[in-house]
């Protein structure tokens, strides 16, 4: 069963939308001969740019046969001297066969194996790679995914869903563990595109899946990278990279998920999974959640190894958190020992986190390593209440009809600034959005001593709108005496899925509707003297998709409309931050 499924669209935007909301079958058919030639041109140019010694005969072309002995020659020469490679299409199920590199190490064997899966492109997982893992007697595979490179299937997925490569996940690791040079032990490895097969193929739970290892990755393709809480992410635009058309428009772009039936299946996985998962990511990365969530489901089995440092998806932007070492004798096991069978796992599960802190100030609590066995942490669920008089306090205000509104416009949408955003992460300033007055901001007063939280934050909002349909941002920030204010988490939320991500329904104007507002996770400690502060408002580009107003997709901007935001502050419908405070 596909977890995620595009909703139907009438109308006469139906044929457009089509290719956006679950076209997996039309849009890797729709890839004509040409623009595969042009593709393959472009490639070629780009691997002679990066490797200028490949083109052979200098003559500034590089010829396929050219690229070819270059790139399995370059990877041979991470290996020890012998080591030897083949190419094969191994079949899956349903008879797709999927296109594999094979080198195997000098001498009889057998050995264990590593699998990389990767809608890169098998050679550019191998020419990653292969110094990390060729020196170390192990067997190194490396697959196209259906429907990419030359594998075959491009038929046959949905490239918005990641959910083939639970059973094709499976199926390989199986088919590798079968091969008379593989001693029955294999692990699946890869790093941020080349990472997401690998968390897949783990709830399919294969016998001889004895490792996972997931850096800045994540697994399903709508919680961790091309949706939060139904808002399309920047993120949506890597699908590219699955050979999916990703247009400007129409927008909104929505997709369904049944998050019910997705839990489910990580529940019956986690029953019986024996798999060492490893994990390393950073708070300010684009897909922090992931191994934090498989920490949760499968942590209890004692298997689980998550690291999360001060880091995002790109070099840091703002304030930079100082560098610091481990705690004394902590140490998470390493995936080619585990794989190998000569790691001593630790007795539990484990979760090593840098524990944030204010930069400035040189006694400031926080710029730490931790260390916890469970996920999430024991903590004290605690709201801060937004106030109409601009406050951030513990008390919700009285007054049952206090409000406060903005106008949201999408041709003026609100610029991002660092947070956990591609290529430019971290805690950003946001003064320069002080001018704006299509953000809500809310602010505490000074903290009287230190606030420490670890775990997830989240919102939940109050809202009504005059449109049938649009978008909540939500933002946390950390504000210094100097008055610099470092984003320190946000949220986003597509108004119709107040009922859930499987239920959408558009908004009656003036009704009162309740967002709980996924924020994602962070370790956090606020400064004595430090104010918190929350800031709302209906946009945050590119981070998230500008949405139109509109409930019914529409073409351009022609068809965007204002929307009028009222956000509720007292009494049953007080709006709140919630705050995961370690006592």
């Amino acid at each position: 069963m596909n977890l995620i499924q595009a909703p139907a669209v009438a109308g006469i935007l139906a044929a457009s939308l089509f290719a956006i909301l679950g076209a997996g079958i039309a849009s890797s058919q729709s890839v004509g001969n040409e623009e595969r030639d042009a593709r393959a041109a472009g490639e070629l140019k780009s691997y002679l740019k990066q490797y200028p010694a490949a083109d052979a005969d200098g003559d500034g072309i590089l010829a396929v046969a050219e690229r070819d002995r270059h790139r399995r020659q370059t990877v041979l020469a991470k290996f020890p001297p012998g080591a030897t490679n083949y190419s094969t299409m191994i079949p899956m199920r349903d008879g797709v066969r999927l296109a594999t590199e094979i080198f195997l190490p000098p001498g009889p064997g057998p050995w264990p194996a590593v699998l990389t899966r990767t809608a890169y492109g098998r050679w550019s997982a191998a020419l990653r790679d292969a110094g990390t893992f060729g020196q170390h007697g192990v067997a190194f595979v490396t697959q196209d995914l259906r429907g990419d490179g030359d594998a075959e299937g491009a038929g046959t997925l949905d490239p918005l869903s990641f959910d083939n490569e639970i059973e094709d996940g499976y199926d390989a690791v199986e088919w590798v563990a079968r091969q008379p040079w593989c001693n029955g032990r294999v692990g699946i490895q890869g790093t941020s595109g080349h990472g997401f097969a690998g968390c897949m193929a783990m709830l399919a739970n294969p016998p001889h899946l004895v490792a996972v290892q997931s850096i800045n990755s994540g697994g399903n393709a709508y919680l961790y990278w091309t949706f939060q809480n139904g808002a399309r992410r920047y993120m949506f635009n890597w699908m590219k990279n699955r050979n999916a058309p990703v247009p400007d428009w129409p927008k909104p772009t929505i997709r369904l998920f049944d998050r019910a039936a997705y839990d489910a299946r990580v529940r019956r996985s986690a029953a019986s999974n024996h798999t060492v998962f490893i994990a390393k990511s950073g708070w300010y990365d684009i897909f922090a959640e992931g191994g934090l969530d498989y920490l949760a489901a499968f942590g209890a089995a004692g298997k689980v190894f998550v690291t999360m440092d001060a880091s995002g998806h790109g070099p840091m932007q703002g304030l930079k958190f100082p560098r610091r070492a481990f705690p004394a004798g902590i140490k998470t096991p390493e995936f080619i020992s585990v794989l190998k069978g000569a790691a001593e796992l630790p007795e539990r599960s484990m979760l090593l986190y840098y524990l944030m802190g204010d930069v400035v100030a040189s006694n400031a609590p926080g710029n730490v390593w931790k260390v916890a066995h469970a996920w999430p942490l024991p903590h004290i669920a605690t709201r801060f209440y937004l106030r109409d008089s601009g406050a951030l306090a513990h008390e919700k205000s009285d007054a049952t009809n206090a409000c406060l509104s903005y106008v949201y416009a999408p041709g003026n949408p609100v610029p991002t600034l660092g947070g956990a955003m591609m290529g430019s992460p971290g805690p950003v300033d946001q003064r320069p959005l002080a001018a704006r007055t299509d953000i809500l901001r809310f602010l505490s007063e000074p903290l009287a001593k230190p606030l420490e939280i670890t775990g997830k934050v989240r919102a939940e909002l109050c809202v009504s709108a005059d449109v049938p349909d649009t978008m909540f941002v939500v933002k946390l920030l950390d504000i210094y005496p100097d008055g610099y204010e470092a984003i320190v988490r946000e949220g986003a939320m597509t108004a119709r899925f107040h009922k859930g991500l499987d239920q959408p329904a558009p908004l009656e104007p003036g009704r009162i509707y309740k967002l709980e507002i996924d924020m994602w996770s962070t370790a956090y400690v606020f400064n004595a003297g430090h104010r918190l502060a929350v800031h709302v408002a209906g946009s945050d580009s590119p981070k998230y998709e500008v949405h139109p107003n509109t409930y019914a997709p529409c073409a351009g901007m022609d068809a965007a409309t204002p929307a009028r935001h009222t956000v509720y502050l007292g009494g049953a419908n007080a709006s709140c931050v919630i705050l995961p405070v370690i006592p």
